[in-house]
């Protein structure tokens, strides 16, 4: 389909009749030799033939004038075709490899993050026949791992080496990503493979935006706060303070123990109730030592966020002079 970026400029093709009018009037001298005024009657009946419309029509420099015009005319109105691409085979898949994906989705030991590679496999291999897949990855910072590609083991291969990371997730910056990959593809679609742990809403990037969730809502319970300060009296006294949410529904209680090096300082059962934070404050005393750790003993969806450790350098040699 064929449009004018300047339409207007269409108007001086209205100029066409007024050229053909014009030729018409065009003085055309003749001589013409006679041998009295009557028969100059006879002369203007042969050039009043020669304006004929039927004779304008077989001038051929009538003909390359008024296509000479038309071209003029359509070349200023700035013509451009219309085509409709195959944008619509375009997809661009994004997998959630923040920390929580790492948790485990079930008591056989399958990860979120191993729910999402499966997903992803059934995305690729439902791809249409010439159709491109984009795979980018969401954790603290938006990356893409491929381009748009049809090869489908080329886009196993790149999901296969993907690993959970110990970042956050902050998946407003991989949809500020595809909004930029995908703002000439308004039929495009979006896949977005995730275990919902974030509370932002997202909207949607095209029309054919989904999301994938994966995981299951096992409870899980935290360290959220670990810290070793001196106390303001004595150089030799601490204070140890350790915070602990469940993020369950369910009260749950943890075994906690805290130990420097290979020293024990506190064992006990702490109870945290469901959707609740339990905070410790404990008097520590002595000298520090290089390593300081904070473990509950519980088995919940996520392993690493049950232990925090703290490391201290050692302290510099005084000389007495």
């Amino acid at each position: 389909m064929m449009t004018f970026a300047q339409p207007w400029a269409l108007l001086s093709l209205l100029s066409l009749p007024i050229l053909i009018y014009l030729y018409r009037l065009r003085p055309k001298r003749e001589d013409a030799v006679v041998s009295s005024v009557m028969f100059w009657h006879e002369a203007v009946k042969i050039r009043d033939s020669r304006r004929n419309f039927h004779r304008i029509l077989r001038d051929l420099n009538l003909w390359l004038l008024l296509a000479l015009a038309l071209l003029l005319g359509i070349a200023v109105a700035n013509p451009q075709w219309q085509v409709t691409a195959r944008q619509s085979q375009d997809s661009v898949l994004i997998i959630d490899i923040s920390a929580s994906m790492g948790a485990r989705s079930n008591a056989l030991g399958r990860t979120r993050f191993d729910e999402a590679k499966a997903k992803a496999g059934q995305i690729i291999d439902a791809l249409p026949d010439g159709g491109r897949l984009l795979v980018m990855t969401s954790a603290r910072y938006a990356r893409a791992q491929s381009g748009f590609e049809a090869d489908r083991d080329r886009l196993h291969a790149i999901v296969a080496r993907l690993e959970v990371t110990q970042q956050s997730g902050r998946p407003q910056a991989a949809f500020a990503l595809a909004r930029t990959l995908l703002r000439s593809r308004e039929q495009a679609q979006l896949h977005f493979i995730t275990d919902g742990a974030f509370d932002t809403d997202l909207g949607l990037v095209t029309s054919a935006s989904e999301r994938h969730l994966v995981g299951d809502q096992r409870a899980n319970v935290a360290i959220t706060r670990f810290d070793i300060r001196p106390a303001l009296h004595s150089d030799d006294e601490y204070e140890v303070f350790l915070a602990i949410r469940n993020f369950g529904q369910q009260s749950i209680e943890a075994p906690v123990r805290i130990s420097m090096d290979a020293s024990v300082l506190v064992e006990r059962n702490i109870t945290v109730e469901g959707q609740r934070e339990v905070s410790l404050a404990l008097p520590m005393s002595g000298r520090l030592g290089t390593r300081a750790q904070a473990r509950i003993a519980v088995d919940d969806a996520l392993d690493v966020d049950n232990a925090a450790f703290m490391a201290f350098a050692s302290p510099a040699p005084r000389q007495i002079v």
